[in-house]
């Protein structure tokens, strides 16, 4: 998230491009985008991405991005 509360192109850019479930972290600061996939855990920069050992409440604050 930015400063001012809006989401990064960035990370907008991921949002749309899997266009699943994304709701914002119960700290304000991040968005969780939930997706089934195959893939490794591993964190880079500002993104992570796990598929076990890892916990996180869905706090049921959906960002809506366009075409909802």
């Amino acid at each position: 998230m930015e400063e001012d509360g809006q989401i990064a192109p960035w990370a907008l850019e991921i949002v749309h491009h899997f266009d699943s479930y994304t709701e914002l972290s119960a700290t304000g600061t991040g968005l969780h985008v939930i997706v089934r996939g195959v893939v490794s855990n591993c964190r880079k920069g500002d993104i992570e991405v796990y598929t076990s050992k890892r916990c996180f409440g869905l706090a049921g604050h959906v960002v809506g991005v366009g075409g909802d």
